[in-house]
């Protein structure tokens, strides 16, 4: 980083950089990743607790059942930002976390909703905490693989646009109509991922 001057901050305002932003392909790699990441984590986000309420019917249990899963989240973004350190394989460990997510959706996906089911249903629900080890990820990516004040600041709003759209994008593959099962839903994130 001192060789090339790329932890140097500058607030000059650079097009070159800027331009150079648009016409690097890892550019659009890095907002792909980010939208479909968060498209995928609308399962979580928004319908987690619906997918849970369906398997207890009860807001209390419900509310209960959530709180591990936020500490699993805790959990797989520390882990995947210790193995980034280490292994220096950022897109290695982004493939293993969207495996599990894969894998998670696919219990989702295809397990019954009966009561004998609740536990697979409810191991797939906490397998999809490791989507929030992702944009960790992909952000570090980022920042480590580019260089310049002003295209680390334009890749970086990119970046959250993305995210932003992601977020917006998701609820929408799934319908009340489908509940609470939403399957066309998981189906949909399950091919995204």
């Amino acid at each position: 980083l001192r060789a090339n001057q790329t932890g140097t901050g500058n607030t000059e305002l650079k097009w070159a950089q800027v331009l150079e932003t648009f016409l690097e392909p890892k550019t659009y790699l890095w907002i792909a990743m980010s939208l479909l990441l968060n498209i995928g984590a609308s399962v979580a986000n928004t319908f987690g607790p619906l997918i849970v309420n369906g398997l207890v019917n009860d807001k209390y249990k419900s509310t209960l059942l959530n709180m591990p899963f936020g500490a699993l989240q805790l959990i797989v973004i520390l882990l995947g930002s210790f193995l980034a350190q280490k292994a220096k394989l950022k897109g290695a460990i982004l493939i293993g976390f969207s495996a599990i997510v894969v894998a998670g959706l696919a219990v989702l996906t295809a397990v019954p909703r009966d009561k004998s089911a609740q536990a697979p249903l409810l191991v797939g629900y906490y397998l999809l905490a490791f989507i929030f080890g992702g944009n960790p990820l992909i952000v570090t990516w980022i920042v480590g693989n580019t260089a310049g004040t002003t295209k680390k600041s334009v890749v970086m709003s990119l970046y959250n646009a993305a995210s932003s759209v992601g977020n917006i994008v998701g609820p929408l593959l799934f319908d009340a109509k489908d509940a609470p099962e939403y399957l066309p839903g998981l189906k949909a994130c399950l091919g995204i991922f």
